[in-house]
């Protein structure tokens, strides 16, 4: 591997390793270790430390057709701290086809919420707002970016649904009780990091505050 250039990327080098795996790409190499992620991308290019701690993960459906069936894929995109993003796709239909990747990847994203729910609860629970990509949180309201904002006294449900090919986090509002469809506020799932984060602290905070009124 290449030359320790990091911090973090020692400390992750030092935990416990549990895997790796050659990428379709031929050169790069996954190392899972306890505590995150090491992508060997070769000489030229270094080491690239995810941590779980701090480690943010996406997943956007691009299905693709041929001869007449749908290929379900994924892209992953990896982000590191300091903005360094790794994207790469994952087959996960065709029949006979085995890998371990997918579910390495998901695990990856389960791992990465664990260790970052403790510290989020409790900056939700001093009354921080913390952000996701477009959607912005805290204990009173919820936003998504250029689509509004919203009391969560005023938001009666919270759901995932279809938008052609693109799952979509739907946020529906209304007033006094009553359905009001101009306040659906609505973003692909596929622009929020940590989805299965967000989506436990969403629901924290809305029943922290329907339980208030």
């Amino acid at each position: 591997m290449a030359a320790v250039v990091r911090d973090e990327l020692g400390a992750l080098l030092d935990s416990w390793p549990t895997g790796k795996w050659r990428l379709a790409r031929g050169k790069e190499i996954l190392h899972r270790f306890e505590h995150g992620l090491v992508l060997d991308r070769g000489a030229k290019r270094g080491p690239l430390a995810l941590p779980y701690r701090d480690l943010r993960i996406y997943r956007e459906f691009n299905p693709t057709f041929s001869r007449g069936r749908t290929i379900v894929v994924f892209d992953w995109t990896f982000e590191s701290s300091d903005g360094q993003t790794w994207t790469t796709p994952v087959e996960e239909s065709r029949k006979g086809k085995r890998s371990a990747l997918p579910q390495m990847y998901k695990e990856a994203l389960g791992q990465t919420c664990a260790r970052q729910r403790e510290a989020a609860v409790q900056r939700l629970g001093e009354g921080a707002a913390l952000a996701f990509g477009p959607v912005e949180l805290d204990r009173s309201q919820i936003s998504v970016g250029g689509r509004g904002t919203a009391p969560w006294t005023r938001v009666i449900e919270l759901s995932v649904k279809p938008r052609g090919h693109r799952p979509t986090l739907v946020v529906k509002v209304g007033h006094d009780g009553r359905f009001v469809k101009e306040r659906n506020l609505e973003v692909h799932m596929a622009k929020i990091p940590n989805f299965p984060l967000l989506w436990e602290l969403a629901h924290l905070a809305h029943a922290h505050a329907q339980a208030a009124q």
